[in-house]
């Protein structure tokens, strides 16, 4: 999981440590009965163009068959242009696909109302950038979409108060949403150990189809 700090408060580092409770990958982790093993490459406050350093980096570290990229939200609050944010999005992309892994890309969540009146243009870019990202994402065999953004922001374009901690990031309630977004991108790539976590509606760990995660 490459990204900023959209990513880095999601879930554990790795399967080694406790996952953070509320975290957008440890709700899906669970949601998929931990099928899957990851580590959370996110840093706080980092560009699009930081994390595409780090690419390379983390693939020297790493073995993996898939790549989650989630990158954007500090280009939209420092100003970047969006092409510049897409080029370097893209780039990550194509290294990903190049070593033969699936990529998941992620269209990042809205933040309250102030913090784009604090920010003029900020919302221009934002929509621009995701319109980019998911016509890349359409675009691109290997690539599956991860729609945060279509689940978690308001039909206002705002992310709902409800769902955000600090104006920002996901509260708890926003992870879940996100989780449950999460788990089904990969669910079908995923070899659980049974079907019960999604049959059981009584079972508050599911966030496919139990409405306690809604």
């Amino acid at each position: 999981f490459l990204g900023d700090s959209y990513t880095e408060q999601s879930g554990a580092r790795t399967l080694g440590e406790s996952l953070l409770p509320g975290g957008v990958i440890s709700y899906a982790w669970t949601a998929l009965d931990t099928a899957f093993d990851f580590v959370n490459r996110g840093i706080g406050g980092q560009r699009s163009d930081q994390i595409l350093a780090r690419v390379d980096p983390a693939y020297a570290l790493d073995d993996q068959d898939y790549t989650h990229i989630l990158a954007g939200r500090n280009d939209i609050s420092q100003g970047i242009a969006t092409a510049v944010t897409l080029a370097n999005v893209k780039t990550m992309v194509d290294k990903s696909l190049a070593r033969n892994q699936i990529v998941f890309l992620g269209t990042p969540h809205a933040c309250n109302e102030a913090y784009y009146t604090a920010r003029p243009g900020s919302m221009a870019l934002e929509v621009a950038l995701l319109a980019g990202i998911r016509a890349l994402a359409i675009a691109t065999p290997g690539v599956i979409l991860v729609d945060y953004a279509a689940d978690f922001n308001g039909t206002d374009g705002y992310g709902p108060a409800s769902r955000l901690s600090d104006g920002i990031h996901s509260s708890r309630a926003g992870a879940m949403v996100e989780g449950r977004t999460l788990a089904r991108a990969l669910k079908s790539l995923v070899n659980t150990r049974g079907d019960w976590r999604e049959a059981a509606f009584d079972d508050t760990r599911n966030c496919l189809t139990n409405p306690l995660w809604a």
